[in-house]
């Protein structure tokens, strides 16, 4: 009844089931942890710290550890995906081979099908997608922990093809195991701290949990995205897509599909004909202004996150907006 990323088989018997899943998905995660502990205990055992041999034992138990982990998170998916990617950005934190190993989950995004995007988007829009769009690729434009995005074409009144945008649909598993999966990990944290002391990790569990809570509600997403985009209604270069409010939900986000080239794309960025070092120089402006200006600031600013495009002109921009930097950025997941 549980697949690889803990859904369900649905039905009359879904709220037993999700117990079920819930313990196995613990019993999992436990068992893990065990393991883990005991192959430190026991390699470590009788070890001088000092010696040469105790830190090849310990790079050695930090490898299988990360591999274990990796495993895990790739087995529970969901949550533990998301958890994967933050312990593999703790650098200063965590040992290297945590950090290398849980890396792959960044790139290593679990998929929904069709039909479980059509199941969230009828329960968030108390409609079929059918009455909504006109087509909707089932090929995901991009995929991550706690959701995909879609390119869709609005219905027109007439029934024809209207305008493209892009359609955010969370993973339809993640509401049904994220407070058991937090609990499993918080009591892990704390038996890991009883068996190893000098650890001290139970202080990432609220943050983690914080940060999960708003990243799983768009609407969240869609305030932040509206608010960046009043705060940026004046300054010529930058651009946020267009929020479509009533096709939006706690679950679902749709908007307006911009598509460009990454700013970390220096080749395509040439062929297109815009000067990296200027993309560069007006990159560092929109922060900069963030920071200094609104304190209001994007903290996920990587790549995929902002994509450079010919300049968007309304008519009371376009006269400031002439000479050699004839393009925006756009700024995404807010």
């Amino acid at each position: 009844f549980e697949d690889r990323r803990g859904g369900l088989s649905g039905g009359p018997f879904e709220p037993l089931t999700l117990y079920v899943a819930a313990i196995v998905r613990g019993s999992r995660a436990a068992v893990a942890l065990v393991r883990v502990a005991a192959d430190y205990k026991i390699s470590l055992r009788g070890l001088e710290k000092s010696t040469d041999e105790y830190r090849a034992a310990l790079a050695e138990c930090h490898s299988r550890a990360a591999q274990s982990v990796l495993q895990l998170c790739r087995q529970q998916a969901g949550v533990y995906i998301k958890a994967g990617q933050l312990l593999a950005s703790l650098r200063p934190v965590l040992p290297q081979q945590f950090t290398e190993t849980l890396a792959q989950l960044c790139d290593d995004a679990p998929r929904s099908p069709l039909h479980d995007v059509r199941r969230v988007f009828r329960e968030e829009m108390g409609a079929d997608m059918e009455q909504i769009f006109h087509h909707v690729d089932p090929e995901p434009i991009g995929c991550a922990s706690l959701a995909q995005v879609h390119k869709a074409w609005l219905r027109q009144d007439d029934g024809g093809e209207g305008r493209m945008v892009a359609l955010k649909v969370q993973h339809a598993w993640m509401s049904r195991h994220t407070r058991s999966d937090t609990l499993v990990m918080e009591a892990a944290a704390s038996i890991l701290e009883l068996i190893f002391p000098a650890i001290e990790i139970k202080w990432l569990i609220p943050v983690f949990r914080r940060n999960l809570e708003s990243e799983l509600n768009f609407l969240s997403e869609a305030r932040n995205m509206q608010r960046c985009a009043f705060n940026f209604q004046d300054m010529v270069g930058v651009r946020v897509p267009t929020l479509l409010e009533h096709l939006t939900s706690r679950r679902i986000l749709t908007m307006e599909f911009i598509n460009g080239v990454k700013v970390n794309d220096v080749d395509s960025l040439r062929a297109r004909g815009f000067d990296p070092v200027l993309v560069a120089s007006n990159v560092t402006r929109i922060f900069g202004e963030m920071v200094f200006c609104h304190g209001f600031v994007h903290c996920d600013p990587h790549p995929g996150n902002m994509l450079v495009v010919p300049r968007h002109e309304p008519a009371a921009t376009a006269a400031r907006s002439r000479g050699k930097n004839e393009f925006d950025v756009v700024v995404l997941d807010h």
